[in-house]
């Protein structure tokens, strides 16, 4: 029995070697036409089933949702939904998201507010530098920024699943939903979303109670995880990946340092002040007579030499810890942060082809 086991195991590890080798979104070949898609999507209602996202985008993405949040908090204190479009391309039943577009458009629940004409146009605007590099929209992305509950918020609504079967028709079938949670996002700290696809309009269900994820349920349990809608989606496995640039060199570094980077990246940048002043008052408690004095006399430490030595190597601790924040902060900075408020007239589309260099 355990040789079977081993067998199977090999067999399961050798599949997905195998995949991964097969799988490469940075080749100029076996990429799908929308035409293709759109034959392919006719002979089997559920012909995609997976959607592979660049680590880089899925960060965009995840940085524009909670971007919403913020500003909404700060605003009316409800946060805002937001949208934006998805650049890529298909393969072999795959939706392969290279990076992403943010849209300057707000919403609710129930609509959607364009900031101004720069909506429309932004979109146009953007395919001079998608076309060039063999991509183009695949799917949309928006937000459900929902209070937080025992079960996620990445579902597709009624209005979702008519916007997703109108970009359908449209795309020739070639186009995919991603809808992120992003206050339960923050609170586990990585991306909750998923990624959908909309039946035809003439299409039913052969099971009434089969949830979008395949599993079989009661209708009291779908509706309340799936939404009203769940009859016309269906879930499609979501996954990761990233360029070479990426792995060889910052998946290392995360690897090893994450137990010192990790608190860094998550610290607030206002207690920082709080906690410099915190190692300063210690060491001044430490020796009350090493202080100055009103008349400018530094008074003769009374400490033995080893509190003495302590309060010396405290107050280098005090320096290189603020010099850690600052590069963690920098780091953090450079690898994260998307200035969503300065360019949302403009493309701000990066290099999607980065490990290609």
């Amino acid at each position: 029995m355990q040789t079977d086991d081993a067998a199977t195991n090999l067999a399961a590890i050798a599949q997905e070697d195998a995949q991964e080798q097969v799988f490469n979104p940075w080749s100029t070949k076996g990429w799908m036409t929308p035409g293709e898609c759109a034959n392919a999507v006719a002979k089997d209602n559920r012909y995609f089933k997976h959607v592979k996202i660049n680590a880089k985008a899925a960060a965009k993405m995840l940085e524009h949702a909670s971007h919403g949040v913020q500003k909404g908090r700060k605003r009316s204190g409800m946060p805002i939904e937001i949208a934006g479009l998805l650049v890529g391309k298909l393969m072999n039943e795959t939706f392969v998201v290279m990076d992403t577009l943010p849209l300057p458009v707000e919403g609710t629940e129930a609509q959607v507010v364009a900031n101004d004409g720069a909506a429309v146009e932004h979109p146009f605007r953007a395919l001079d530098y998608i076309e060039p590099k063999g991509y183009s929209f695949i799917g949309w992305y928006h937000s459900h920024p929902f209070d937080l509950q025992r079960t996620p918020h990445w579902f597709m609504s009624g209005i979702d699943c008519q916007s997703q079967t109108l970009f359908q028709q449209a795309y020739n079938s070639s186009w995919v939903a991603i809808v992120i949670d992003p206050i339960r996002s923050m609170y586990r700290k990585t991306l909750e979303c998923g990624s959908f696809y909309c039946y035809p309009p003439n299409f039913t269900p052969p099971l009434s109670n089969q949830s979008p994820d395949g599993i079989i349920s009661t209708q009291e349990v779908i509706h309340e995880r799936w939404g009203n809608a769940f009859k016309r989606y269906y879930l499609l496995e979501t996954d990761f990946f990233m360029s070479s640039t990426v792995k060889n060199n910052l998946r290392h570094v995360f690897d090893d340092w994450k137990q010192c980077f990790a608190p860094e990246l998550r610290r607030d940048e206002t207690e920082e002040v709080y906690d410099v002043a915190r190692l300063q008052t210690l060491s001044k408690n430490m020796d009350p007579n090493s202080g100055s004095s009103k008349s400018g006399y530094r008074g003769r430490t009374t400490l033995p030499e080893g509190l003495t030595n302590a309060r010396k190597m405290n107050s280098r601790v005090t320096k290189y810890e603020c010099r850690c924040r600052g590069y963690a902060q920098m780091i953090k900075s450079l690898i994260f942060n998307v200035n969503l408020e300065r360019n949302q007239g403009q493309c701000v589309l990066a290099d999607v082809k980065m490990g290609e260099n």
